[in-house]
């Protein structure tokens, strides 16, 4: 090629403007930038959604952990909108799903932060009914305060805790529970003034029964309720409380429509009573075959995922606990002369969770009310103490009754 045909070179100062060139060195640089920051947002997403991943796997074996893994998927995605500010308001498909994801994963672990408040809360309820049962309305009164702190607190935290108690036969029972204190206290007075009376009631055994039967299926429930406690035998225990309900159940609504067969008169508050008792009774058996899956599925999900130490330990190692209680019937020379006092019995509960070797420690005043009291206890059923795994006899066991008029 001759020297006057030889193409020149492309020079800044020939060919362009210095502007011209500086946007374009400039547009260059911006495209490797950007690049580079696609790049590192793809990556923040990624490790957003592994952290994320793991928060969900951990839920249910290691709460503590899993909200660690969710920290640092926020912090993630708070690096990743200082790439992209709008990243929340206008993610791409993938980035969609992984914030999708991870929204329904928060709520998971809200909801397993909150349910174990509010099955504490459940399991005071529980005992709330076994004071009732034994006529301490005060007591129980304060449990059932308890019971509206815990619920208000595990709602606080998540209100999806109570999807898994949606319809809950349970959670209406304890809602109810102020109500239910109200009605136990006008019928213990009520009570009195029938038993200080000279006619007995005919209807009074049918009355009495139904109590039992109702305290026992609610016994029952005490057990669904007590999660923590759930083993191996749990679901017998259910089931055979549930069966002597309904026997109690049977036999007492026979002998009201003996009675009322041989013409026996009935008045309108004992009948409004019967049918309370029978309808709380007939719902409470209801709703076992439900609670009774539930157990089943969550032993099955413990065995699954091996359970948690903490539940093991406290399977194996846990303190008796009332789950049937049966109120002193107050003696009736005791009220027409207007004595109150109080008793403290002694007893062993069984491996079986019955009462047995009742003795009376102490009677203030002595002579009138033992009696009483020994037939009450005689008719408590508990969760057995467990060691090891295993039920133990729990020995030198003692309650204090409390007999007051008002």
């Amino acid at each position: 090629m001759t020297a006057q045909h030889r193409v020149p070179m492309i020079t800044r100062d020939r060919f362009f403007p210095a502007t011209v060139f500086a946007s374009i060195i400039l547009v260059f640089c911006s495209n490797q930038v950007f690049a580079q920051a696609s790049g590192d947002l793809q990556t923040l997403i990624r490790q957003a959604s592994k952290e994320c991943r793991a928060a969900k796997t951990l839920r249910r074996s290691d709460l503590g952990a899993a909200k660690d893994h969710f920290r640092q998927y926020r912090q993630l995605i708070n690096q990743a909108r200082s790439i992209k500010p709008d990243l929340l308001d206008a993610p791409d498909t993938a980035t969609e799903r992984v914030l999708n994801f991870c929204f329904n994963v928060k709520r998971d672990l809200d909801r397993a932060e909150a349910l174990p408040l509010f099955e504490q809360g459940l399991r005071e309820c529980a005992e709330a009914r076994i004071m009732i049962s034994n006529a301490a309305f005060d007591d129980a009164e304060a449990k059932y305060r308890v019971y509206r702190e815990q619920k208000e607190g595990a709602l606080a935290i998540s209100d999806s805790v109570l999807d898994v108690y949606e319809n809950s036969y349970e959670v209406r029972l304890c809602d109810r529970l102020g109500d239910d204190i109200a009605q136990a206290k006008a019928d213990y007075q009520r009570q009195l003034h029938e038993t200080a009376g000279e006619a007995q009631n005919v209807f009074a055994d049918v009355v009495k029964s139904l109590r039992q039967s109702d305290r026992q299926c609610r016994g029952a429930q005490n057990l669904v309720n007590d999660v923590d406690s759930y083993n191996s035998q749990t679901v017998t225990q259910i089931t055979n409380l549930s069966k002597e309900a309904n026997k109690v159940r049977v036999a007492a609504l026979a002998q009201r429509d003996a009675l009322l067969t041989q013409g026996k008169p009935i008045d309108a508050a004992t009948e409004q009573r019967i049918e309370a008792l029978v309808t709380g009774i007939n719902e409470c058996e209801g709703s076992i075959p439900a609670a009774i899956k539930r157990v089943q599925a969550t032993l099955a999900a413990r065995t699954a995922s091996g359970g948690s130490e903490s539940s093991k330990g406290e399977a194996a190692n846990r303190e008796y606990r009332q789950i049937v209680g049966a109120p002193a019937n107050y003696p009736r020379r005791a009220i027409q002369r207007n004595i109150e006092g109080e008793v403290v019995a002694q007893f062993t509960i069984t491996k079986t969770g019955d009462v047995t070797d009742i003795e009376i420690i102490s009677e203030n005043p002595e002579g009138w009310f033992d009696k009483a009291v020994t037939e009450a206890v005689s008719k408590y059923k508990f969760q057995p103490r467990m060691r090891n795994g295993q039920p133990v006899d729990a020995k030198g066991i003692q309650r204090k009754i409390v007999f007051k008029l008002r």
